[in-house]
Order: C-alpha cells, then sequence, then structure tokens
C-alpha cells in the first residue's frame, strides 16, 4: 500500500465517523442545549446509531489487533499463513 492511499483511508474513515456523530448528537443538542423537544423515536435512533458506532469501531480495532505481526517471528514462517510458501515435495 502507498502513503496516500493509507492517508485516504484514514480521512475517509474519519469522514465517516464525523458524520455518524453529528447525526447521532443532533437529538441531544436541539433538545438540552435548545431546549426544544424532539420525537422519543429520533432520541432513540440516535442512542442506537451510538451502540452500532462503538461496536464497529470495537470491531475494526480487534480486526487490526489481530493482523498485527507477532514479535519475535519472521514473515513467511507458519505462523503466518498468508505470506508462507510452502514446497511440493
Amino acid at each position: 500500500m502507498t502513503v496516500q492511499l493509507t492517508r485516504a483511508q484514514l480521512i475517509a474513515f474519519m469522514a465517516l465517523i464525523v458524520a455518524v456523530v453529528m447525526v447521532t448528537l443532533a437529538p441531544v443538542v436541539v433538545t438540552g442545549i435548545m431546549g426544544k423537544v424532539v420525537p422519543d423515536s429520533l432520541v432513540a435512533v440516535s442512542d442506537k446509531c451510538i451502540t452500532g458506532l462503538i461496536g464497529v469501531l470495537g470491531t475494526l480495532v480487534g480486526v487490526m489487533w489481530q493482523s498485527r505481526p507477532k514479535s519475535g517471528e519472521p514473515a513467511g514462517t507458519l505462523a503466518d499463513p498468508v505470506n508462507t510458501k510452502e514446497v511440493a515435495s
């Protein structure tokens, strides 16, 4: 992967997080700061979006944690099935 691709992926990921947080915090801001009444269903959707965002971020961190290289294992060993080159006997 190139540095530009990685940076573009990070920017897209951060934009997605910011968009979801803005949408989910809108009912809280309208109710709490502005003092206006919003329907309960809108607050429930906001709560579900935050819960879903936490679940998605947790899953991504888990995948990143599992894909990190293990210390002390050179690439291409049997513990690394993607980079292992088996020799046909």
